[in-house]
């Protein structure tokens, strides 16, 4: 996962969401002035939007419903 984050910040990826289906989290990162900063996280309910996709919204519960555990 940091190996990723870094390559990705690196390559000027806009936006990257980290999904835990142990923790049942969603975490998002835009890049800014060449690194990532958080923009949102959520555990368990709630809804994270895109900032790059506009109208990209996703309820964790449907991501998380039918997840084990």
């Amino acid at each position: 996962m940091r190996k990723k984050f870094k390559v990705y910040e690196r390559c000027g990826v806009k936006e990257y969401w980290i999904v835990d289906p142990e923790e049942k989290s969603v975490q998002v990162f835009l890049l800014k002035e060449g690194r990532f900063v958080p923009d949102q996280e959520a555990e368990q309910t709630g809804e994270i939007s895109s900032r790059v996709l506009s109208g990209f919204t996703v309820r964790l519960e449907s991501i998380f419903e039918s997840w084990p555990g």
